[in-house]
């Protein structure tokens, strides 16, 4: 009987032996491809798919932990947020693929003139932000923002052709500006607006003068906001167009002008700019034809600036 049980047992246990191995087998393979999934899913939770650069997640816990080092060892670091100029233009007029391919370039190129120590990410579609440690005096931060200028100017070649690419920088410090996450951010932000008003292609470095000018904007938003609600301080003025051919008037301007109870009379270019920022240009434009072209009239035209 053993004679001839041993043999199919022993065959059966080299099977259950085969059949086990096999499956510890493909145990480890699915462990190690939950590792891998679990480390990519890590690494895209604080890191931005396109540039590889850290993301927003990632930024503000490196914000965090720097402030707090600031704060215990009496340093100093300075916040810079950077924002392409009218990228739009470059996806509009070469695609998007396109616009990702300048966006990962303008990545590396700023990546390539960091100091050590320094914190680069991408904090949203066209938005980049460093952490400068240990920036210097504000000549030392000038000269750095002056450098990145210059590098992300260079022209890019995209699909053959030859595009260039600008940046806005602003800059706020620590502790000078404060040491808490959402005042240095919006410090920082607040020196952003200034230089895209400078004429873009700007750095500025945050000033509490910036402030009290953001703060009379906004008022002034608001209070455009309450003139288009009540329209009594609103008013048109009319400017003749002439044509060249018969030298007769052929039409009429309307232009804008706002009577402001507390500043006097305002020209469109005090109120037109915080209109179209403040998404109040289409009731602005809608108020202004009503007005000069209540019924259509033929051979007469209307606009306004």
């Amino acid at each position: 009987m053993l004679s001839e049980v041993l043999p199919k047992l022993a065959a059966a246990l080299l099977a259950i032996s085969a059949i086990i191995a096999i499956l510890m087998r493909r145990l480890r393979r699915t462990y190690a491809g939950l590792r891998a999934s679990e480390a990519q899913s890590q690494h895209l939770a604080f890191h931005d798919v396109l540039t590889g650069l850290p993301n927003r997640v990632q930024f503000n816990d490196a914000l965090d932990n720097a402030l707090a080092k600031t704060r215990a060892q009496a340093g100093k670091l300075a916040l810079l947020f950077l924002d392409l100029d009218r990228f739009n233009q470059v996806n509009d007029t070469f695609g998007h693929p396109a616009g990702d391919e300048v966006i990962r370039e303008v990545a590396a190129r700023l990546s390539a003139w960091l100091a050590p120590g320094d914190f680069l990410a991408r904090t949203g579609g066209d938005e980049f932000a460093i952490i400068k440690a240990d920036p210097g005096s504000a000549e030392a931060i000038a000269a750095f923002c002056q450098g990145l200028l210059l590098r992300v100017s260079n022209p890019f070649d995209v699909l053959g052709n030859q595009t260039e690419v600008s940046f806005s920088i602003g800059v706020a410090r620590a502790p000078a500006d404060g040491v808490d996450r959402t005042e240095l951010a919006r410090k920082a932000d607040i020196a952003l607006y200034r230089a895209k008003n400078n004429g873009r292609h700007d750095f500025a470095i945050f000033t509490e003068e910036m402030t009290e000018a953001v703060q009379n904007r906004q008022i002034l938003e608001r209070e455009l906001r309450r003139a288009l609600d009540t329209r009594g301080e609103l008013e048109l003025a009319y400017q003749p167009i002439y044509s060249a051919v018969s030298g007769s008037i052929s039409g009429v301007e309307a232009l804008a002008r706002w009577k402001h109870p507390r500043l006097g009379p305002l020209a469109p270019a005090a109120f037109i700019p915080i209109a179209e920022e403040g998404g109040l240009i289409d009731r602005l434009g809608a108020w202004v034809l009503t007005e000069a072209a209540p019924r259509r009239e033929t051979g007469r035209s209307a606009g306004w600036r």
